[in-house]
């Protein structure tokens, strides 16, 4: 029924073309399902694929979304054909080049190093992707941005270590509460999944990233749903060490007490708060 729905807004080309930004967010589940209805799958790849290159060069779509188009083409036909064409992926490079070539303006830039990343990680080039990154830290004034992708993109080469540094990196010098809330988040779960045995580690940074959310009204929308990432990470870590991390949690639970017993009963930043850990 799913599918069936998506056909009919791709058959509607001018309909289509109007949200092909959006539908350039079709993720994994919709191409797997794709690949899955066999005899529909390649007309349908085709057509999303021919969207995407519309997309791609229409003038009415940012540099990032129409590279955002680029990128969604190449994982479409990845998980659907199960290796892109060598046509394809070299016109996708040169498209990165030439985009990359030109001087954009600061906060441009940044949205098309975040386009242009899924690009190199579908065509398995995340050391030039990290490379080209390194080379973005002295042309901006938030390096903080970047040091969480070079985290991530040394994580998925392998690279552990070199990994928390950059989200260490990160989390300490990021600027704004909810910001540093984020990238604090993004450190502490990191340090659940690279560094698990670090109880000393995991304590302080996460005490620390729990102290982000002592002040009003900084638990809701982006940070509650954070939160709740941090406590599902830490149960899992505790449960998959059946249970010896137990007076982790207990500490980081009151921790978490302190700043909830501020937030008056009635607001809804009281409820998430105190479920953080509860019965843990």
């Amino acid at each position: 029924a799913r599918l069936a729905a998506i056909d009919r807004v791709l058959a509607d080309e001018r309909v289509a073309r109007r949200i092909a930004d959006a539908l350039q967010f079709l993720d994994a589940d919709y191409f797997r399902a794709v690949k899955a209805d066999g005899s529909a799958s390649a007309a349908r790849l085709d057509r999303f694929s021919k969207l995407m290159d519309a997309a791609a060069a229409d003038p009415n779509f940012s540099t990032a979304d129409q590279l955002g188009a680029v990128g969604s083409k190449l994982a479409a036909i990845k998980i659907v054909k199960g290796a892109i064409p060598a046509g394809v992926a070299r016109a996708a490079r040169a498209r990165v080049a030439a985009t990359l070539a030109e001087e954009q303006i600061p906060y441009v830039r940044s949205g098309i190093i975040n386009a242009v990343l899924p690009i190199f990680d579908v065509l398995g080039q995340n050391e030039q992707a990290y490379r080209i990154v390194q080379g973005e830290l002295a042309k901006t004034a938030t390096p903080y941005y970047y040091k969480a992708d070079l985290g991530e993109l040394a994580e998925s080469l392998g690279r552990p270590n070199e990994a928390l540094r950059w989200y260490g990196a990160g989390y300490a010098e990021a600027r704004g509460i909810a910001t540093r809330f984020q990238w604090g988040q993004i450190y502490a779960a990191t340090l659940l999944r690279l560094a698990p045995d670090d109880e000393m580690k995991i304590t302080a940074v996460t005490s620390s990233v729990l102290g982000e959310l002592d002040g009003p009204d900084r638990i809701h929308r982006r940070a509650r749903m954070r939160l709740e990432r941090i406590d599902q990470a830490l149960r899992k870590w505790d449960g998959n060490a059946q249970g010896a991390h137990h007076e982790v949690i207990v500490a980081l639970h009151a921790r978490m007490q302190q700043i909830c017993v501020k937030i008056p009963q009635p607001e809804p930043a009281r409820a998430s708060c105190d479920a953080f850990l509860a019965g843990a």
